[in-house]
């Protein structure tokens, strides 16, 4: 049974990976002008495409020099006619371009017929509201492999992720397949797709909904198909770190190995905490932990823990280093089926939008 669900696993998750990766090299919307003018601390004026502005960071596409990114910081002013969402570190976000301000230290933001002036520092995102589905799509795809000769093992870890951004909103996909196939053994994996949703309603506080479906051999989890949400906050957001908890509720049917599937409704508590550092190259650490207590389970509680390190050794390449635990302190199986997965991948990838 396990090396059965392994292989379609498998198939399912090198299909929607295919599937993506062709879908970014088929999006080819025509480029953007190159109008945007940023003025540099030194004097410096650098002209380009604002592709981006987060996490301390403006990514801007040149003609003379490709990709460029240059530190908030270092930049006295900003000329862009066109539309931003722009998120400031009290939560308020606007919709406008940007012009330079005549008080040091500030932005100018134009929404129509009105300028609303802005601290230069207190911007903590500014992220271009396009025109085409396409040039909405953000994402990366990392790929990490093994094989041990003496025992004919085989490890693979594939990862992807695919994000359409509008207005006060974020919906994204997320793929995460781990496999290893063993000579005379069975196969084992691990199989996760979640597609969340969340949507903006108030400064620091957004709606958040989600679909997931999860397998997991390690723990005799053949299924599970779970759908929830719920409401959250930002408590920290600055160039360098945000920290945000959400809860709701959800409802899962799962399958255990030689169990008839179960309906359960469930709690969740949710929290993640991201880090940002430049240092040459751009690296960030995120973590996230989930606790999902059931309501129609007496006494059982399930944690989903993930750390991951990502580290950019050429543009738009990153290393990755990824730890992940997975517990369920009453499976329906207890006493011959596992509590705990633990595990540790590492991996090479790509980032585009």
């Amino acid at each position: 049974m396990r090396r059965t669900l392994g292989y379609r696993a498998r198939l399912s998750v090198g299909s929607v990976a295919t599937g993506l990766f062709a879908l970014v090299l088929c999006a080819s919307p025509a480029e953007a002008q190159k109008t945007d003018v940023l003025v540099l601390s030194n004097g410096d004026h650098v002209t380009g495409e604002i592709k981006e502005f987060t996490r301390g960071l403006v990514r801007l596409s040149t003609d003379p020099m490709g990709t460029v990114y240059v530190k908030w910081e270092d930049i006295l002013s900003i000329t862009s006619d066109k539309t931003f969402e722009i998120e400031l570190q009290s939560g308020q976000k606007f919709f406008g371009s940007i012009r330079p301000s005549e008080a040091s230290g500030e932005d100018e933001i134009v929404t129509g017929e009105a300028r609303v002036p802005v601290r230069h520092l207190s911007v903590v995102k500014a992220t271009p509201i396009k025109d085409t589905f396409l040039s909405r799509l953000s994402g990366s795809i990392d790929l990490g492999l093994s094989l041990l000769q003496q025992n004919t093992q085989f490890d693979y870890n594939l990862s992807a992720d695919i994000g359409y951004r509008a207005a006060n909103s974020l919906t994204r996909l997320d793929i995460s397949s781990i496999v290893r196939l063993q000579n005379q053994a069975e196969t084992t994996n691990r199989q996760s797709y979640t597609l969340a949703h969340i949507h903006s309603f108030a400064p620091k506080w957004f709606w958040a909904g989600l679909g997931v479906f999860d397998a997991n051999a390690e723990l005799s989890l053949v299924g599970r198909g779970t759908g929830g949400g719920g409401a959250g906050r930002y408590f920290v957001q600055t160039n360098k770190v945000s920290l945000l908890t959400w809860g709701g509720l959800s409802y899962s049917y799962e399958k255990f190995e030689d169990q008839a599937g179960d309906n359960v409704l469930n709690g969740i508590i949710s929290t993640m905490f991201d880090f940002f550092i430049v240092r040459g190259r751009k690296s960030d650490i995120t973590v996230n932990l989930d606790v999902i207590p059931s309501l129609s389970q007496g006494g059982r509680v399930r944690l989903e823990a993930n750390a991951e390190g990502r580290h950019e050794f050429f543009k738009d390449f990153f290393f990755k280093l990824k730890i992940f635990n997975s517990y369920d302190s009453k499976p329906p199986t207890e006493g011959t089926t596992r509590k705990n997965d633990f595990g540790l991948t590492t991996s090479v990838g790509w980032s585009f939008g």
